[in-house]
């Protein structure tokens, strides 16, 4: 080959990197052109770039390929090959000549094999930069977006002063343990990828909206402010189809707060706190599936951060009282037990357990409330007994809290048995709950109390999911029938007390007690009578007392009704 010859080709060599060094795809038509423009002076036919993950799938041939450039005439037999391993996978490109044209010289294969060198260099640094942003910007699981990717989106906004044309919605799949359960792990993760890419499609393309997958069940969007109200309809709930049959169909719903982003914003931190108080208060608060940021809410959310700081002085100022709510039969309207209910009294003002109990059940520290009424009451219940005052049950709440403590029931037993409490004294009152693993835990709870003599109950039956399952597989002692089923201004009345008729002889023959709850006049009690429900709680017989009006109760025993 003449030397002029060479220097034209490493030319057009050298244009070639300067010209790929522009590129930031992979994989281009640009790619192409520019190979082609080779092809003639290089006789060039085809040119692949193949990723395998070891040795063994290159020989298998199971790797992925990246066609630059194919002529439609490469000679197979001949090419020049150049590789590189990374991080244990292989990556090799290779370059054919065209078939029916003369073979490589030495000098042309060692210019081949600079042309491979150059373009692989440039792919493999696009390929590196792409993985180091999958890896910083992607879920791995699910290979959506992550929120690093909507922080970086949301201080763009912010620094180009356009963030108050966009909302941040936070939302939570409900039930996806239930929804795990049903269809299964893999399943499970398919459908809360459809239903999170079904919202996705609400989105434009051309913007910096995005949804993202924080983690678990977990997602979060940034959209304009006009696609707000079609998301809010699809949190509340969509049919999601799954696997082959076509009766294979779930609904999915979450529960979300949305944040119309206000230009007062200043960093991103604020748009999170703000988004992820709102679904916090959905959840735990109003129980509802879509939740708005606004005034009302950010007065709610400053309660709740008193509540939160002052919480732990008021332990140690003992501002949580006991009030004990009392338990009557039926039969012959004598007092037979209590609930204790939890008040907070501070300044000599009652704070309202629905603006306190809610906040602590976002955390551990109902645990602690809930340990600091059983000290109170076994310490009340000691007291009356050593006075002579013939004391009755009381039952004490646990939240579902504590099912995550594996010393639960060693825990209870050691405050009981502190005050030398007889243990037939003391009731705990759970909420009923439909995940699996929970439901396995609270079993070994239940099981675990009752071996100490101490009896479970299951509070606010008819409000969850899973009350029939619970009440056939645990060893409850106790129902207590919501107070819901006896109103009627409830829309669902007659159907409500048809189920309570049934779920009372079921229980009754399953050798548990059932008590009802809310109990406010005689109708109600005519009611329970009929459908052989005994036990009964509510203003009827009285209000919730504090410890010295129920000591006066227990003494006297006997309602007049």
């Amino acid at each position: 080959m003449a030397l002029r010859d060479i220097e034209k080709k490493r030319l057009m060599l050298y244009d070639f990197a300067m010209k790929q060094l522009e590129s930031d795809e992979l994989c281009s038509d640009k790619d192409r052109e520019n190979i082609e423009e080779l092809s003639d002076e290089f006789r060039i036919g085809k040119c692949e770039m193949r990723i395998f993950n070891n040795g063994r799938d290159e020989q298998s041939k199971q790797g992925r390929v990246l066609r630059f450039y194919d002529s439609g005439i490469a000679d197979g037999r001949s090419r020049i090959r150049r590789e590189v391993t990374e991080d244990g996978s292989l990556n090799a490109i290779y370059t054919y000549q065209k078939a029916g044209e003369p073979e490589w010289n030495e000098e042309e294969q060692l210019l081949i094999d600079e042309f491979n060198r150059l373009f692989f260099l440039n792919k493999i640094r696009i390929r590196m930069r792409r993985l180091l942003s999958d890896a910083t910007f992607k879920d791995a699981s699910t290979g959506m977006p992550n929120i690093r990717y909507a922080t970086r989106n949301m201080a763009m906004l912010i620094n180009q002063g356009r963030i108050s044309e966009y909302a941040a919605i936070l939302f939570n799949i409900r039930g996806m343990n239930d929804i795990n359960s049903q269809v299964g792990q893999d399943m499970g993760t398919s459908i809360m990828v459809r239903y999170a890419n079904m919202l996705g499609e609400c989105l434009r393309r051309d913007e910096l909206e995005t949804i993202v997958r924080i983690g678990g069940d977990n997602f979060f969007i940034i959209c304009k402010k006009d696609r707000v109200s079609h998301i809010a309809e699809l949190l509340e709930g969509v049919i999601i189809p799954y696997g082959k049959s076509a009766g294979d169909r779930i609904v999915v719903s979450a529960c979300a707060g949305i944040y119309m982003i206000g230009g007062d914003v200043k960093a991103v931190h604020e748009i999170m706190n703000a988004v992820s108080s709102t679904c916090n208060i959905a959840h735990f608060v109003y129980k509802v599936p879509v939740l708005y940021y606004d005034e009302k809410l950010i007065q709610l959310m400053h309660k709740a951060r008193r509540v939160e700081s002052d919480f732990e002085n008021a332990v140690q100022d003992n501002e949580f009282h006991v009030f004990y709510q009392p338990k009557v039969s039926l039969k012959d309207y004598r007092l037979v037990g209590a609930e204790a209910l939890c008040r907070w009294i501070k300044d000599d003002n009652v704070i309202s357990p629905a603006s306190f109990i809610p906040v602590l059940e976002k955390s551990k520290r109902i645990c602690s409330l809930d340990f600091y009424m059983l000290e109170n009451v076994c310490r009340d219940i000691r007291r009356w007994i050593d006075d002579g005052i013939k004391a009755v049950p009381v039952s004490v709440n646990f939240s579902r809290r504590h099912l995550n403590n594996a010393d639960i029931v060693k825990d209870i037993i050691d405050v009981i048995d502190q005050y030398n409490v007889p243990h037939d004294l003391i009731e705990i009152e759970v909420t009923e709950t439909s995940t699996e693993s929970d439901f396995m835990q609270l079993k070994r709870m239940v099981v675990g109390l009752k071996e100490q003599g101490i009896s479970t109950a299951v509070d606010d039956f008819g409000t969850g999911y899973s009350s029939l399952s619970m009440i056939k597989n645990l060893p409850f002692k106790v129902l207590k029938i919501d107070k819901s089923f006896l109103s009627k201004e409830n829309a669902n009345f007659k159907y409500d007390n048809i189920m309570m008729k049934h779920v009372i002889g079921m229980a009754t023959e399953l050798d548990m007690e059932c008590i009802a709850e809310g109990v406010e006049t005689m109708d109600n009690v005519k009611l329970l009578m009929n459908n052989k429900c005994y036990l009964a709680q509510g203003y009827l017989f009285d209000k919730p007392l504090i410890k010295m009006e129920f000591e006066k109760r227990m003494i006297t025993s006997v309602y007049s009704i």
